[in-house]
């Protein structure tokens, strides 16, 4: 017989993170049957343990804008309903004792993203953002106050970096900073518990540095209330995870796994990727993508609502590290014996999870030092032939020995068994509210958004209207236009070729140029430059109007230099080729819109590095009518308040720039009080002279004590 020894070290008194929980999420596009069973429920928190469960917030909540007011909810433009089928199983989870909840986006609503799409990627429009908080601020209270949910924690975007053919959405990660801070502030104002997880990007590469950074090294994002969020991925990286989250004073969040097979060795590498994340990144939470699904389990821990291997697997964590359980040292002296240890100061319970996925029996002796050490352990254990079963006890103290079979999970926990909570919710859900994809909604507006030049032929051929519209406006070409594939070039100038308006405008004054503009994420590039700029380049060729404005006064080129477009997808750096297109195809460098911006405003707010120094190589200005090469910008100056330190309120603040400036908004200051972000709501903004602009108002958010900061 195969056989090796190991020997396990625990110091109970080097202790680590705080456990948060362990648990799974569900499915919001249909509904399985064992939703409906109230032993489903039962079974996930009463035996397998769960503490945490994940689901999406359904973009039919708000379908168009409840109003025109982001501080103000007009209720009857939001659907309850489309909240039902989620909130109606947390429900039945939090009758249960479970009160860790958390919503992810998925996609926001079309009609506030850049595509105009649910699908296919599209960005939250950064005119829109107040629109997205107060979005998810209505999600929030309605599911309290419909449902009777409280939600513990809202996400503003699932995986920001990938647009996919379904429910998507990506960011940047100036864009999804700016995301946070905008939500923030709303639920701020709403007076909302609800915290934050952010930015539930995968541990790939350096991407998560990007996000994290963005957020950490603001002053007022880095204080967002709540937890980072993280998506395992093939061969995470979670030492760099690690680093950018280290120091921050704030726990994170492993959101979101799977593809594992259902076999005991699939289930063992799903441990390990357990282990990986809580030991490597000191992750607080875990949870895996599903609870059950119809399938083969590679994505879920059940089958069709009934527990299979890995479930048994996962209830060796989620059952014995409850919440409020502190990770201490364990090291094993065998690498192919795998060992993490818990305690739980409430009890002084302790719980040791070793797993074996070796071919060989395990002799394993645990070392332990430290006070008030178990006088026994019970023992669990799964295998191939073994589903979570209870063994005879183990003998406690300063050392304990036991064998792990081949491919094996032990669980030795102290602690009292977890006492099960009687609930009775069940029977049949809601029904999931059905959505058309705003705009995509024919099949050749369809076949244009996937860049499927084949059908778009046959369909042209077939002699359908190819400048049929729906969503306000919205044509195929506008659909080819913000299609993230390949084959967008070649769809856009067969519809030119068959007689498609490329000044088609939208009701919002959005024409194919625009859209083109608003969406540079794509999926591959095509031969010659970026697909980003070919779109572009093949509209005005096209004959499209680069000065055609938007009912914002906004040509392409503002909404060019607003969305930053990415250079690759190993580094977060912009890439120029989108604003380089339309200023070759002839727009204005210094046009302004409605409110005083000019392109080179919108590209230095939205930190497109690469779009501003084009501009500014070719005659950008910060300003109107500002002289052709000025590439210095201005500097400001926030005016000392007198006296300082005071003991009333201030009622204004001066700032003053190098030069006239212009486009100056009472967005772009924070006022914050002892470190936190003070709401604005009131003040006013007035331009003094043609260097001086005067923030107004200020008496009441400046009337208590404390330590005051404006920030331009």
């Amino acid at each position: 017989m195969l056989l090796y020894g190991a020997t396990v070290d625990v110091d109970t008194g080097t202790t680590f993170q705080t456990m948060d929980g362990f648990g799974a999420a569900m499915m919001t596009w249909t509904r399985p049957s064992e939703y409906s069973q109230a032993g489903f429920y039962d079974r996930i928190v009463n035996d397998l343990g769960a503490t945490i469960a994940r689901t999406a917030v359904w973009p039919t909540f708000e379908k168009g804008n409840d109003n025109n007011d982001p501080n103000s909810f007009t209720w009857d433009g939001y659907d309850k309903n489309s909240l039902g089928l989620a909130m109606t199983f947390l429900k039945r989870l939090q009758d249960r004792g479970m009160n860790q909840f958390l919503a992810t986006v998925w996609t926001p609503p079309a009609w506030m993203k850049t595509n105009q799409s649910h699908n296919y990627g599209g960005t939250v429009r950064p005119d829109l953002r107040d629109e997205f908080a107060e979005y998810l601020a209505a999600v929030a209270i309605s599911a309290k106050r419909d449902f009777g949910v409280e939600l513990s924690h809202i996400s503003p975007q699932n995986e920001p970096f990938f647009v996919q053919e379904y429910e998507s959405a990506v960011t940047t990660d100036v864009q999804m900073r700016e995301l946070v801070r905008a939500t923030m502030r709303k639920f701020a104002a709403e007076g909302l518990d609800t915290q934050f997880v952010a930015p539930e990007e995968m541990a790939k590469d350096e991407r998560y540095h990007w996000y994290a950074d963005a957020i950490k090294n603001d002053p007022e994002t880095a204080n967002f209330p709540g937890v980072w969020g993280v998506h395992s991925a093939t061969n995470p990286h979670w030492p760099q995870v690690n680093d950018a989250v280290a120091g921050t004073n704030r726990d994170l969040w492993m959101t979101e796994s799977h593809g594992h097979a259902q076999t005991i060795t699939g289930a063992l590498a799903m441990a390990q990727d357990m282990f990986n994340a809580i030991t490597q990144t000191n992750a607080s939470a875990y949870l895996y993508w599903q609870w059950s699904d119809n399938g083969s389990g590679s994505n879920s821990l059940m089958i069709k609502g009934e527990p299979a291997i890995k479930y048994h697997v996962a209830k060796h964590f989620y059952r014995y590290v409850r919440p409020g359980a502190v990770r201490i040292d364990a090291t094993s002296s065998e690498s192919r014996l795998r060992t993490i240890s818990f305690k739980h100061p409430q009890t002084g319970a302790l719980t040791h999870v070793l797993f074996n996925p070796d071919g060989a029996n395990a002799n394993a002796t645990i070392n332990l030092s430290g006070s008030a050490l178990p006088g026994s352990y019970k023992q669990y254990r799964t295998s191939g032939t073994e589903n979570h079963v209870q063994l005879p006890n183990v003998a406690g103290g300063s050392q304990v020995k036991l064998t792990l079979p081949p491919n094996s999970i032990v669980t030795l926990y102290s602690g009292p068994d977890l006492a099960p909570v009687a609930a009775t919710s069940g029977g049949s859900l809601p029904n999931k509210v059905e959505f058309s994809d705003g705009a995509v909604t024919n099949p050749l507006r369809i076949a244009a958004a996937q860049g499927d030049v084949a059908t778009v032929n046959e369909l042209i051929a077939s002699g359908v209207n190819v400048n049929a519209n729906a969503f306000g406006g919205y044509s195929a070409l506008h659909a080819a236009a913000m299609s993230p594939y390949a084959g967008a070039v070649g769809v856009i100038n067969a519809l030119i070729d068959a007689g498609a308006n490329v000044g088609a405008a939208t009701s919002e004054g959005f024409t194919p140029l625009h859209i083109a503009a608003m969406n540079p994420w794509t999926r591959g590039p095509t031969t010659e430059t970026s697909l980003a700029g070919d779109k572009i380049r093949a509209l005005t060729a096209g004959g499209a109007s680069v000065t055609a404005q938007d009912n914002q006064g906004r040509t392409a080129l503002h909404w060019g230099a607003m969305m930053s477009k990415l250079a690759s997808i190993t580094e977060m750096t912009t890439d120029g080729v989108v604003v380089d297109a339309l200023l070759d195809g002839g727009s204005a460098v210094n046009a302004t819109d409605d409110d005083g911006f000019t392109p080179l405003a919108y590209a230095g707010r939205e930190s497109n590095i690469a779009g501003a120094g084009e501009l500014t190589s070719r005659g950008g200005v910060h300003g109107a009518g500002g002289p052709t090469g000025d590439t210095t910008p201005p500097t400001s100056d926030v005016v000392d308040v007198s006296p300082d330190p005071r003991t009333t309120a201030v009622e204004s603040v001066d700032v003053t720039f190098s030069e006239p400036v212009s486009g100056v908004d009472l967005r772009d200051f924070i006022l914050m009080r002892d470190g936190t972000t003070q709401s604005l709501t009131g003040a006013t903004l007035a331009q003094v002279n043609a260097t001086t602009w005067r923030v107004g108002n200020l008496a009441a958010a400046t009337g208590a004590a404390g330590e005051f900061m404006l920030k331009l």
